[in-house]
């Protein structure tokens, strides 16, 4: 058979084996939600849809596999130009072992994040993480100093990483017997298999619109919604909140954004109520959203604005 394809069959494998660890992770971390914040009293009546949020879980869990291990695809498929006879201790062999160990850990690490933030929170991890931490981180890091076993969670994470790290050498080493393909056209259609199924990982769906947050609401059960998710998955999209939600302050980036060229163009349509805008004691935010309006906010951008204003009334 080709050295090239038996190559990139040998990748494959690799990577199949680094998803069902981190399937298994992820399994492990949603069944110490359940049994840890679940209250089996309230989930009585409902054990169908937690069966169901578990199955859907396995969506958020390949979507961000699938991303993680992306890197390790496209190596993947450069292993169909790899005519080499040693894979096993090649690059890809190395670089398979040591990034997905790195990756795996990681992985760990949010979950546990995630886990003790929902004991403080009653929520998985969201924006109010990056809200805390970033006005007053000191009070975070002693809190976590007090309430946390910091040096045993360490502790425990290299450990966890060591066995990881041996677990996982011992996989990529263990022989499988394949199904060899001698068609070039099979060949090349299991590469395309390969890739499609890739491609919806990545998407975590095969309609238009790709996996988020919102179809997490699989219950009339809040628990059993939250429970679907895992903790990469709600740091990502706490992360995409923070993101969106940040006001800026930089009024000519936002004038240009918005296609103008000077601050009369957003002060004169609201003169008729406001004739002296310098004076006028009520102030304004620009919203940089779809709907490209003023709105009443306070004190807050005014200052700028104002500046800028005062340096083009000369055009007025």
């Amino acid at each position: 058979m080709d050295k090239r394809y038996k190559n990139f069959l040998s990748s494959v494998r690799y990577l199949i084996w680094l998803f069902l660890v981190g399937l298994f992770l992820f399994l492990i971390s949603r069944l110490a939600f359940l049994f840890v914040y679940g209250d089996f009293n309230d989930l009585s009546s409902s054990w169908p849809d937690v069966i169901y949020a578990f199955v859907f879980g396995l969506k958020f869990d390949f979507k961000v596999l699938t991303f993680a291990f992306l890197p390790l695809c496209l190596l993947c498929l450069l292993q169909l130009l790899n005519n080499s006879n040693k894979i096993i201790y090649g690059f890809y062999y190395r670089m398979s072992l040591y990034y997905g160990l790195f990756v795996l850990t990681i992985i760990s690490l949010i979950s546990v994040i995630d886990f003790n933030f929902y004991k403080f929170f009653n929520t998985r991890i969201s924006v109010l993480l990056f809200g805390i931490v970033e006005n007053d981180t000191n009070t975070v890091l002693k809190t976590v100093r007090t309430d946390f076993p910091v040096i045993l969670i360490l502790l425990s994470l290299l450990i966890f990483a060591v066995l990881l790290f041996f677990l996982l050498k011992w996989l990529f080493r263990k022989e499988v017997k394949w199904v060899y393909i001698q068609s070039t056209w099979l060949r090349s259609l299991s590469v395309l298999l390969f890739l499609g199924i890739y491609i919806i990982g990545l998407r975590g769906a095969i309609g238009i619109k790709p996996l988020d947050v919102q179809q997490s609401a699989i219950s009339k059960n809040a628990f059993i919604n939250s429970l679907s998710l895992n903790g990469v998955f709600v740091l990502k999209t706490a992360f995409a909140d923070k993101t969106n939600s940040k006001i800026s302050n930089d009024i000519p980036s936002m004038l240009k954004h918005n296609g103008l060229e000077s601050p009369k163009e957003i002060v004169e349509p609201h003169l008729n109520w406001c004739v002296d805008f310098q004076r006028c004691n009520l102030f304004f935010k620009w919203e940089t959203d779809s709907t490209n309006i003023l709105l009443p906010l306070g004190t807050q951008s005014i200052e700028k604005l104002d500046s800028l204003y005062l340096k083009e009334k000369q055009g007025f």
